[in-house]
C-alpha cells in the first residue's frame, strides 16, 4: 500500500481525499469515478502480484536483506568475508524466504479449501479482465509457481489438506541455494 500513489484519487473530503480504508486483511476502496476506481484496481493488482511473485530477483533481494540485517545484528561487515552459513548458526534466524513461501502454501490452501463465495475465492479463481492484452512480456501471476509445485490442478489438490501438506517442503525449498 505504501508504494502505490493515490494522492489525488478518491472522494475529496474537506480538502483531502479518502481513497481506501483498511482493516486486518479487509481492504475497501472509493472513488468518484468508475475510471478512476479501474486505476486504483490496477496499480494494487500490479503492486499484489509483485508482492506474491518469487522470481529470481525477488527470492535474491529477500536473501541479501535478510542477511545484511543479520550481519548488522553481529556488527559484522561483508568485507570480514564470514560466510552466510556461519552468521545463521549464530544468530539462530529463520530463513525469511523460507518463511514467506511457506505462508503463500498455506494461504493457497486456505483459500481453496474455502466453501463459500468470498470476495477472497473469487479473486483468486480470477482470470482478470476479458480481452486483449498489450504488447509486452506476460505477467507472471502468482499461482504459477503453485503450479510448478503441486501441477495446474493445484486447487483440487489443496482440497485434502494432507495432500497440500506433503508438497509444502518441496514447494518452499525451490529456488533456495545452500540457505539454511
Amino acid at each position: 500500500m505504501n508504494g502505490l500513489d493515490w494522492s489525488k484519487t478518491g472522494l475529496h473530503i474537506k480538502g483531502a481525499y479518502l481513497n481506501h480504508l483498511r482493516f486486518a486483511d479487509d481492504l475497501v476502496l472509493l472513488s468518484e469515478t468508475v475510471n478512476e476506481m479501474q486505476s486504483m484496481i490496477e496499480s494494487l493488482q500490479k503492486a499484489s502480484t509483485k508482492t506474491w511473485k518469487f522470481s529470481t530477483e525477488a527470492m535474491n533481494k529477500i536473501n541479501t536483506c535478510q542477511r545484511g540485517l543479520e550481519r548488522s545484528m553481529l556488527n559484522m561487515k561483508k568485507i570480514d568475508k564470514i560466510r552466510h552459513t556461519k552468521i545463521r548458526g549464530i544468530t539462530k534466524a529463520t530463513n525469511a524466504l523460507t518463511f514467506a513461501q511457506k505462508r503463500k502454501w498455506q494461504w493457497a490452501g486456505h483459500v481453496a479449501r474455502m466453501t463459500d463465495k468470498r470476495w477472497t475465492t473469487r479473486v483468486t479463481q480470477w482470470k482478470g479482465p476479458p480481452g486483449k492484452r498489450r504488447r509486452r512480456r506476460p505477467l507472471t501471476h502468482w499461482e504459477e509457481d503453485l503450479k510448478r509445485s503441486a501441477g495446474s490442478d493445484w486447487y483440487s489438490i489443496a482440497q485434502v489438506r494432507q495432500n497440500w501438506a506433503s508438497l509444502e517442503e518441496a514447494f518452499t525449498q525451490t529456488g533456495i541455494l545452500v540457505d539454511q
